[in-house]
Formats: structure tokens, sequence, C-alpha cells
């Protein structure tokens, strides 16, 4: 493979546009849209870019480690104290080397400007705000991950009764997310698993009392 096409399985694996890639990678981008085309119909370019994004995709222990270190963030790698002519303030900073190293645990960053006015004149104030992403989520998704809970068996179906006493299907069928175009297709197909279930007199004892229409 040129390494023009190797310029372009990386671009590609990274951001998903086809002729924005082939641009970047150095063709002519009067027939990058052409070249896309060739290039995406290719099996070695398209086997390259799968292994490229395997590669580059997030392993279980690397997820294992970001929700760990969500589940121990404090907004202290953000805080400095300062001292100010009215005393000793606190403030977000994130421009030193250990917020650097953790803004992947910021969320969200607001900023608010207005304008206050002091004995020497009006003066604007700036006014940053941060948001971490939540701790107790992360620790959620850990202990999932681990298996750490219990399984949780509900009965969605029957309530704990049998299969023949179900009234209301459509209330079932609701229960289970099933789509409302889906409803009649699922009542059916419980009615035609009814049928096939055996009788509730006892298999060694077949019933050969005939029904009361009948006799009559």
């Amino acid at each position: 493979m040129s390494r023009r096409k190797k310029r372009f399985v990386d671009l590609f694996a990274e951001s998903g546009q086809a002729v924005a890639s082939v641009e970047k990678a150095g063709y002519s981008p009067r027939r990058s849209a052409e070249i896309a085309k060739e290039f995406l119909k290719d099996p070695a370019i398209i086997a390259a870019v799968e292994q490229r994004t395997r590669l580059a995709s997030i392993t279980r222990p690397e997820a294992l480690m970001r929700l760990t270190q969500i589940g121990r963030s404090s907004m202290q790698s953000f805080l400095e104290v300062v001292t100010t002519p009215t005393g000793e303030q606190v403030r977000i900073n994130l421009t030193t080397e250990e917020a650097q190293e953790n803004l992947h645990l910021i969320k969200s960053v607001t900023q608010q400007r207005y304008t206050m006015q002091t004995a020497d004149g009006p003066v604007e104030v700036v006014e940053t705000g941060i948001e971490l992403h939540c701790a107790m989520t992360a620790i959620d998704y850990i202990l999932r991950l681990l298996g750490e809970y219990p399984a949780q068996k509900v009965d969605y179906t029957t309530n704990g009764q049998s299969i023949n006493t179900i009234l209301d299907l459509g209330r079932v069928a609701q229960q289970l997310g099933i789509a409302d175009q889906d409803v009649a297709r699922f009542v059916m197909a419980v009615n035609a698993a009814v049928q096939t279930l055996p009788s509730e007199s006892s298999p060694d004892t077949p019933e050969t009392t005939a029904p009361a229409a009948a006799a009559a």
C-alpha cells in the first residue's frame, strides 16, 4: 500500500470523512469524490481501516481505568487559593499542570461576564464554572461491568400465574415495549403458543369425560 493510501486510512479511521481524508492525504481535490468511492470499494483499504479502528478503540481495561478516574475525581485539581485585598479567595484555574492532566474529568465549562461598579470605575468580571462527570454514575458503571450487582429477575408476562390466566395481552405487550403495530402479531403468537401447551390433567390419566356441551 502506498504512503498516501496509508495516510488516507489513518485520516478516514479517525474522522469517517472519506472525501476530506482523500484531499488531506494529498490527492487531487478535483477527483477527491471519485477517488473516495474507489477506496471504499477496495478490500485492502477497507481491511486496513477496520484494523486501524480496532487498534484505536477503547479496551475494557482502559474503560475501567477512565471510569475509575471519574469515580475518584474532585474539584481539587482545578482550584487554587489566591490572596486578594479583601482576603483569601478560591478560584478555578485550568492552566496548572495538574488541571491540564485532568481535563478529561470535566463535563462542561461555563462563563458569565458582567460589569461591576467600583470606586475606581466599572470593572468587567468574568466568573467561570465547571461541572465534572458524575462520580456516582461512573461507580455504577464500574460495578455493572464487574458484575457486582445480583441478577434481577422480573416476570413481565404472567405475574407468577399460568399463562392460561392472562386476560390482557395488550397490557403485557406494552410492558414488554412492543410497538403498537406489532401487538396483534404478539397476541396471535401467544395464543398459538397456548394451544400447544399440555393439558393441566395428569399425562398418565388422560381426560375421558366429554365436555358438558357435547354430553348434552
